[in-house]
């Protein structure tokens, strides 16, 4: 730092401490103007010893400086400091200068981490009166953020290194890859405040879950418990987090009764030695394995099994059909999904998750256990493509003119400010649906984006197998009468589009009416009636099979159409369609 640069930095000094004598409240226009100065000053001399000093306590103290003149700056705009970032970014500062009082910070990283919060603690204390651009100091912020990231990646505790292939050594692993994903998220351009907070304080509670995970690391008793009341609630919450912009509302066809999302429940769908291998897994981990059917209401038991659970596992050499639907639902609610299947086996097209090939051997455990940790901890998968926009919309079109004046009031709120903060959004969404009362919406944050049907609009989406002999002829059926019926036909295969669950999603969340051929019990077909039925879609269930009664248990009791593809007969297609068209 040159005599010329330490004169100035002195002088700006004084001028603050003159500022704070004449106006020792901190407050008025006066004392912000003079502090603005100050700030300006002091930012301009640290930005320079950035790049040409050597000397690096005296740029931290420069640095410091800033800081302490741009607190006074915001307290002046009649703001609290914590309000802004500096609440979470003053627990990120005593986090770890707790980590390095006990010695869990090595000297090289602290000489680094020293340095990164010098930098930041300026950026943090937004000035609401700044005449700065606020999104040049969220991305300065962002950039000495990221500088960090590899300390996010490779956390050091300051002790003996975890054994790898010890519980805690798997759990270490996925906690590390969690907060990775967290940290790049919430680093994101354009992120709302809510969202960011949100994302931090997930990061915050994840580096606090892993020091108590390194601590037990010896006791795997000590650290199946942290898992089952710490850990796996913080995944959860975090992958919750990862879908935020999939927003959406819909009615199921199924009750919505209140069941408890617990982090420790598994569904499973499947065959019997799948159930077997992943009860094993369960009672070791303890997990609580759902998916048996209750005789008195199967459908309802599933339906509730999987909007509680945390993961989902679909193991394909089981009834396919029924393994399918219970997929669609579970893709519907946004679970994380694992896919089960013996090598080699054929999947239905539909299914777009990379399985777990099992051998029949000793290794299959292993494998599917694998698949549950990375499932249980790891990001959830999302799709580009926002829908809180849309469904902001959608809602203010569907309780406009409402009774209730505190739901009219609600609604004003959901304008373009509130749908740029997906986290805001979700806030005053579930405010709003909790205003409405008992008839209202679900808000759930499906495995895609949303869109909704245009009543304006008049889509039918078909489905059906592609395949058979009679599905032609069953096509132009259903195509004459929406012809008739003034409506758009669609059918899944005539949709180009090489992303083809993403295209069938789309189509059923935008259609106006559901035509669904269950004939034959395809399973492409059943996940389609799953996510359908999930999303309480307007639909009429057709089939030629003589016995639909004999269906899989979750949709045995649901009314279908029975009709007969031969062509003297198709007027018992056509005629069950037209009135739905019609209706």
């Amino acid at each position: 730092m040159t005599r010329v640069q330490l004169k100035r930095r002195d002088r700006l000094a004084a001028k603050h401490r003159s500022a704070i004598a004449r106006w020792p409240s901190r407050s008025g226009a006066e004392f912000a103007g003079e502090m603005r100065g100050v700030v300006r000053d002091l930012e301009a001399l640290a930005r320079e010893l950035d790049s040409s000093s050597q000397d690096e306590a005296e740029r931290k103290r420069t640095w410091e400086l800033v800081s302490q003149a741009r607190r006074d700056l915001a307290a002046a705009a009649g703001r609290e400091h914590e309000s802004g970032w500096d609440g979470p970014f003053g627990q990120l500062r005593a986090m770890y200068e707790r980590a390095v009082g006990e010695g869990k910070v090595p000297p090289p990283r602290q000489e680094l981490l020293d340095a990164v919060m010098v930098r930041l603690a300026p950026e943090i204390a937004v000035d609401s009166s700044s005449e700065s651009d606020p999104g040049l100091s969220r991305s300065r912020l962002s950039d000495l953020m990221r500088s960090m990231v590899h300390v996010i990646a490779d956390p050091s505790e300051g002790g003996p290194p975890i054994t790898p292939e010890s519980r805690a050594g798997r759990v270490w692993r996925e906690i590390a890859r969690l907060k990775l994903s967290l940290f790049q998220e919430t680093n994101r351009p354009f992120i709302g405040n809510d969202e960011w907070r949100m994302g931090f304080d997930l990061l915050l509670r994840c580096s606090s879950a892993g020091t108590a995970l390194y601590k037990s690391r010896d006791d795997d008793i000590q650290v199946g418990r942290h898992e089952v009341e710490v850990l796996r609630p913080i995944a959860r919450d975090a992958r919750l987090f990862a879908l935020r912009d999939h927003l959406m509302v819909c009615t199921p066809a199924l009750p919505v009764s209140p069941v408890v999302h617990d982090p420790n429940a598994v569904f499973f769908a499947g065959a019997e030695r799948g159930r077997q291998l992943l009860s094993r897994l369960c009672a070791e981990r303890g997990l609580t394995l759902l998916g048996h059917s209750e005789p008195k209401d199967p459908a309802l038991t599933r339906w509730d099994h999987l909007r509680a659970c945390n993961v989902a596992v679909f193991d394909m050499d089981g009834d396919l059909a029924s393994v399918c639907y219970d997929l669609g639902v579970a893709l519907t609610r946004g679970k994380p999904v694992i896919v089960a299947a013996g090598r080699g086996r054929k999947l239905p097209f539909d299914v777009d998750v990379e399985p777990v090939w099992l051998d029949g051997d000793a290794g299959d455990s292993e494998r599917l256990a694998t698949a549950l940790d990375s499932a249980l901890y790891g990001w959830q998968r999302t799709r580009e493509g926002s829908s809180v926009a849309v469904t902001l919309a959608h809602l203010c079109e569907a309780f406009r003119g409402h009774a209730d004046f505190r739901v009219r009031r609600l609604l004003e709120s959901l304008g373009a400010e509130t749908a740029r903060d997906a986290v805001a959004a979700r806030r005053a969404v579930e405010s709003l649906l909790g205003a409405v009362g008992p008839k209202t919406p679900e808000m759930i944050f499906p495995a895609w984006p949303a869109s909704y049907p245009d009543p304006t609009n008049r889509r039918c989406f078909h489905v059906t197998p592609f395949g058979p002999d009679w599905a032609n002829r069953t096509m132009e059926v259903v195509k004459a009468a929406c012809r008739r019926a003034r409506t758009e036909y669609v059918r899944g295969d005539r949709v180009l589009d090489p992303a083809i669950l993403r295209s069938i999603w789309d189509n059923i969340c935008t259609a106006t009416h559901i035509v669904v051929d269950l004939t034959g019990l395809n399973p492409n077909v059943a996940l389609e009636l799953g996510i359908a039925r999930a999303l309480g879609r307007n639909l009429l269930i057709v089939t030629q099979d003589a016995s639909p009664e004999r269906y899989f248990p979750a949709i045995a009791k649901v009314r279908m159409h029975r009709y007969e593809a031969i062509d003297d007969h198709l007027k018992t297609l056509d005629d069950p369609v037209s009135q739905f068209l019609n209706a």
